[in-house]
């Protein structure tokens, strides 16, 4: 997300500082941050950029091979299941708090939770979810069409952002947070 909000003009170095974090920090392929100081600093990102949906156009901005092996994964998949499958066997690789699993009902469904099975913060699942679909759009199929959307987060006071990127029913107020099929 820093390197979209430079993108768009926002002036971000002090950000790093004031969430306790540093460029070598970004920079280390193998560094773990921390949930509450990325947090933070989404936070103060999408304030200063004035834009409630940046989470949603991150993952489009980042360069392919970012994800490193998740992305290698995707990209050698022959189809969307297979992408989506592996994407999801591997995103411990990124976060180790919050798990992915693939449900069967009325389609299929990616569910996204913590790792105890709560929600998930809602910025968060945006990014995944964000990240999920525009991976596999990249490499895999472009035209990928997603079903449905069901967030538990209550409904911005736009959800166009959102309409545009997965080109689908987006449910907020829902039970789970799950990206459908």
């Amino acid at each position: 997300m820093l390197c979209v909000a430079q993108q768009r003009g926002a002036v971000v170095a002090d950000l790093l500082a004031a969430v306790g974090l540093d460029s070598t920090q970004l920079d280390d392929p193998d560094a773990r941050l921390p949930a509450p100081a990325v947090l933070s600093l989404w936070s103060a990102l999408r304030e200063r950029t004035g834009d409630p949906a940046l989470q949603l156009a991150a993952p489009a901005a980042l360069p392919w091979g970012a994800y490193r092996v998740i992305d290698y994964l995707v990209a050698a998949s022959q189809t969307v299941g297979e992408g989506i499958d592996r994407f999801v066997r591997f995103f411990g690789l990124i976060a180790n708090t919050v798990t992915l699993t693939i449900e069967e009902s009325d389609g299929y469904a990616v569910r996204l939770a913590g790792t105890s099975g709560g929600a998930v913060v809602p910025v968060y699942v945006d990014y995944v979810f964000a990240a999920l679909v525009t991976r596999i759009r990249m490499k895999v199929r472009p035209e990928l069409e997603v079903h449905k959307v069901e967030l538990r987060q209550p409904a911005p006071d736009n959800a166009a952002a959102y309409r545009a990127l997965f080109r689908a029913p987006v449910h907020f107020g829902a039970a789970e947070d799950r990206l459908c099929f």
